[in-house]
């Protein structure tokens, strides 16, 4: 009896991965879109600074975006202090979702850009940092907060 209903939960956990795959697609099938998806980010929203990075076999390092607005938001009216941190992403790939924010003037979190890199290197954050002055450019007494 027992074998029964392990039997029947594994064959349905397949069936449900399988019928996901088919509407979702493949992690590999995505990350073969990353780079479509970040041309119609821009061209959306004009002035975004995003960039993709891969290695030499055209396997995933690094993803960047900071959209215009956020841009703009906070080169006009928040606190020039950003808050900086990066958190391990669960799952078959993993990778480390990195994070910039700051808080406007009701002390709200202000998102200005976000990363995504293969690990939490000394690389990756500054594969990250070059990305995200290239988006903010240089800003008077900016001061950059990490744990």
């Amino acid at each position: 009896m027992e074998f029964g209903i392990s039997y029947n939960y594994h064959k349905g956990y397949r069936a449900r991965h399988i019928a996901l795959e088919e509407v979702q697609g493949t992690p590999v099938e995505s990350y073969s879109n990353l780079r479509s998806y970040l041309y119609m980010l821009e061209q959306a929203n004009p002035g975004t600074v995003t960039d993709l990075h891969t290695d030499s076999s055209n396997r995933f390092m690094y993803m960047f975006f900071c959209l215009k607005a956020c841009i703009d938001g906070f080169l006009s009216s928040i606190r020039p202090v950003i808050a900086i941190d990066g958190t391990l992403l669960k799952g078959p790939h993993r990778g480390v979702l990195f994070v910039a924010m700051c808080m406007d003037v009701n002390d709200q979190i202000f998102p200005l850009a976000f990363g995504v890199g293969d690990s939490e290197t000394n690389e990756a954050w500054e594969w990250f940092f070059t990305r995200l002055h290239k988006a903010v450019g240089e800003v008077d007494d900016l001061v950059i907060v990490s744990n």
